[in-house]
């Protein structure tokens, strides 16, 4: 399938934000996909390339400080870069009429969720790829039973564990359709 790859560096007030967009001819959708820290623009359109070559318009970017993009680099920088440039892809996906998906992995799933929670119109699907060898089940447990605590309090009759459980994932993940 051929491909046309367009290299971009965005003003955000000070900075200038590097960002790449593989087209296809009559692509299916356009994939947002934020950049790895220590990554640059090219690197996930390498990782995902699959996904061009199955007909999907890819876009990613360089966080500030990364790649092209000025100015340095910390983490509150790394959410503005990902909702400025999560908002140029969804202009481009209503001018170009493509529905739009957003994959993060590790890291990246950070600012793509604060950055989606934010859209007037979130993206239709989000993959999340997460790199975690070793979850801490006293860790989840004690999140969870603050959040319990917190919304449940001393109320009465109990509210169904399902219910509540339902609320809590909507609180991690503000904006994502959870399935199985």
């Amino acid at each position: 399938m051929r491909s046309v790859v367009e290299r971009r560096l965005a003003p955000v007030g000070e900075r200038r934000l590097e960002s790449i967009r593989v087209r296809v001819s009559s692509p299916r959708a356009l994939v947002f996909v934020p950049p790895l820290i220590g990554g640059d623009a090219a690197q996930q359109v390498r990782n995902f390339r699959r996904l061009i070559r199955m007909g999907y318009d890819v876009v990613s970017f360089s966080y500030t400080g990364h790649g092209r993009s000025t100015g340095r680099f910390f983490h509150a920088a790394a959410i503005q870069d990902t909702t400025v440039m999560l908002r140029i892809a969804a202009e481009e996906s209503r001018r170009d009429g493509l529905p739009m998906a957003g994959i993060a992995c590790c890291y990246a799933a950070i600012p793509l969720i604060c950055s989606n929670s934010r859209m007037e119109t979130p993206l239709q699907k989000l993959v999340l790829i997460n790199a975690v060898f070793e979850l801490s089940a006293r860790a989840a447990l004690s999140s969870f039973l603050r959040y319990y605590h917190e919304i449940h309090g001393r109320r009465r009759p109990l509210m169904p564990f399902r219910e509540v459980f339902r609320r809590y994932l909507d609180f991690m993940f503000p904006n994502v359709r959870k399935t199985r």
